[in-house]
């Protein structure tokens, strides 16, 4: 699960015309003071394990035909959390959208290998639960949902702060 942030500061923006377009190239660096908040609460809220544990790839097979097992640590979920800019829904100067979420797919350096960030494909499962046949289910554990009602006040209020110390700065200009 991803949660894309649309930080829309159009209307805010139509009530400055008169303001330096350098206000407008701020913006994203405003949309990002609020992600931040978000980013770092998904990492508090990511369950974390006491122990090693194991993810199974149906698809994937050792040399021997059996399955091929992937061994992750403690913490790995918390590593995986990010936030990056989306330039193909962002506006310059008009909108920044951000997607915040945990890797789920392995990068070109290796399978569940990605540089600083490890993926961990059972994030889904963690975060939504499993409904197995057998009736034993697990519950999820929605952590980026939570992540988002704790911060979402700060986030708006950090990124209006940060709006408008761009602003008051231009008008002091």
């Amino acid at each position: 699960m991803k949660v894309e942030i649309d930080a829309d500061f159009s209307d805010a923006i139509a009530r400055f015309d008169s303001l330096p377009e350098a206000v407008g190239e701020k913006l994203r660096w405003a949309a990002f003071k609020g992600v931040e908040l978000l980013r770092d609460e998904v990492k508090i809220q990511a369950p974390r394990s006491h122990k090693r544990h194991y993810f199974y790839s149906k698809g994937s097979r050792n040399a021997d035909g059996s399955k091929r097992r992937y061994v992750f640590e403690p913490g790995d979920l918390r590593g995986s959390v990010f936030a990056f800019y989306d330039k193909s829904e962002s506006v310059d100067g008009r909108r920044a959208v951000y997607q915040v979420g945990w890797r789920d797919r392995e990068g070109s350096r290796g399978r569940y290998e990605g540089g600083s960030l490890k993926a961990v494909p059972y994030g889904y499962m963690v975060h939504n639960g499993v409904r197995r046949k057998n009736g034993k289910s697990i519950a999820g554990r929605p952590f980026v949902s939570i992540a988002l009602q704790i911060q979402e006040a700060k986030m708006e209020a950090a990124m209006l702060n940060a709006v408008l110390e761009v602003v008051n700065g231009q008008l002091a200009d």
